[in-house]
């Protein structure tokens, strides 16, 4: 549920004031500039998609959070090799209606209403053609995809007065529309979300992901060619449960503004993706994402 934000005082939590156009204006060049650097982030630092929900604002006004930030990930789906990158995150909402960027990932609410929420998803996946190990860097390179779905979700707010206290659950699905890997994912996830002290905000998450036929096969197949050119033995990976992951994001306000956070995520990779050479032979079906970023509140 879409609530407006806290404000930090010796007596709790306040309202905010209204946003004024200029902080509206400023909110438009940041959001734009995130979405225009949203293609580098790398999508294996979002496969666990464990965000970490803050309080948001609502009301007649325009209301936005941006964060800017790192993530520490795999540098393919798999891979036993990390690699840092940019990860920005940003919040725009008016009323219960919202866009939400993760990385490459945005997520639009059309529904007005405090409890359900649905709308388009779109997910940008960059491609596999320069990682850490010789033997998967040898395989045929794998194109970006655009992926296109929707979400629908269902949030309860423990404490109606205090936003700090939600719990929801989210499935998403999305079908590749650039024949990069042709194929199609679902993922249910669910969330808690607790204050450990007063600017405190903790969510615990889990969730688990379904891939097709043509995703699994795409990223973790190994053909006969890039058997004879990799060394890495032949492969077809079937669809099924891709995996299952749980996530811990924390949030600190350091005033009613600003704030401080991170987020780590545990993956583990199962069925065909786990038995893959690509992850069996070269990477690892365990994975770990570490994310690290300073929020501004407008």
């Amino acid at each position: 549920m879409i609530k407006r934000l806290p404000k930090l005082s010796e007596k709790g939590y306040r309202t905010m004031p209204k946003t004024s156009p200029f902080k509206t204006a400023l909110l438009t060049l940041s959001a734009a500039a995130l979405v225009a650097g949203a293609g580098a982030v790398p999508a294996r630092a979002q496969d666990g998609d464990g965000e970490s929900e803050r309080p948001a604002e609502s009301g007649p006004d325009l209301n936005a959070r941006v964060v800017l930030g790192g993530v520490w990930a795999p540098d393919y789906l798999g891979s036993d090799d990390h690699e840092f990158q940019p990860y920005p995150e940003a919040d725009v909402s008016y009323g219960e209606y919202y866009a939400k960027l993760r990385g490459s990932r945005l997520r639009l609410n059309v529904v007005d209403d405090p409890n359900w929420h649905a709308g388009p998803f779109i997910a940008w996946t960059p491609d596999r053609n320069d990682v850490e190990d010789d033997r998967v860097e040898r395989l045929p390179g794998i194109d970006p995809a655009l992926e296109v779905g929707g979400f629908v979700e269902y949030e309860h707010s423990v404490k109606p007065a205090d936003p700090r206290y939600a719990e929801r659950v989210r499935l998403m699905v999305r079908q590749d529309v650039t024949d990069a890997h042709g194929g199609w994912l679902a993922s249910l996830r669910g969330t808690i979300q607790r204050p450990l002290f007063r600017p405190t905000i903790a969510a615990l998450s889990a969730g688990v992901t379904y891939a097709s036929d043509d995703y699994m096969d795409t990223y973790f197949g190994v053909s006969p060619t890039g058997a004879a050119q990799s060394g890495l033995a032949a492969y077809e990976a079937d669809g099924g449960v891709r995996d299952v992951n749980v996530s811990l994001a924390v949030n600190q306000f350091l005033s009613r503004t600003w704030s401080v956070g991170g987020r780590v995520t545990y993956m583990r990779l199962l069925g065909d993706a786990a038995d893959s050479p690509v992850v069996e032979e070269a990477g690892s079906a365990d994975q770990l994402i570490v994310m690290l970023g300073v929020g501004y509140r407008f």
